[in-house]
């Protein structure tokens, strides 16, 4: 799965010499310096039916949530929902889009069983 994003995560396996198939370390506190450009990014990416942004805002509209209230409700800050928000979306019809749905909550912290269900749309 890749991000649209940078991910400070593959920098550490990079320089350690981690094969790229592993599972990435989850992200912490200091990992996140999202700024306006990528917040920026992220709305932008609502547009994009292959991101979990579009997904989420689907979800968001529909549940009438204002970005910061489908934050508190995932479990994550609001730093963590645009990090999110940036990664490619799962996709629904694929085999393995539970374990990609985990992989992502684990990665960012959120609630595995709202993600699944926010993802849906």
């Amino acid at each position: 799965m890749s991000s649209l994003s940078h991910d400070p995560r593959r920098d550490d396996r990079e320089h350690s010499g981690e094969g790229g198939d592993q599972c990435l370390r989850p992200i912490t506190a200091d990992d996140l310096e999202i700024d306006d450009q990528q917040r920026q990014n992220a709305v932008l990416a609502e547009r994009d039916p292959r991101t979990v942004a579009s997904a989420l805002a689907v979800f968001r509209r529909r549940r009438g949530f204002e970005r910061s209230s489908l934050a508190a409700w995932l479990r994550l800050s609001p730093d963590r929902l645009v990090a999110l928000a940036l990664e490619r979306r799962p996709d629904p019809t694929d085999p393995e889009y539970g374990t990609a749905a985990s992989v992502l909550a684990d990665r960012y912290g959120a609630d595995l069983v709202r993600l699944t269900e926010a993802l849906a749309g």
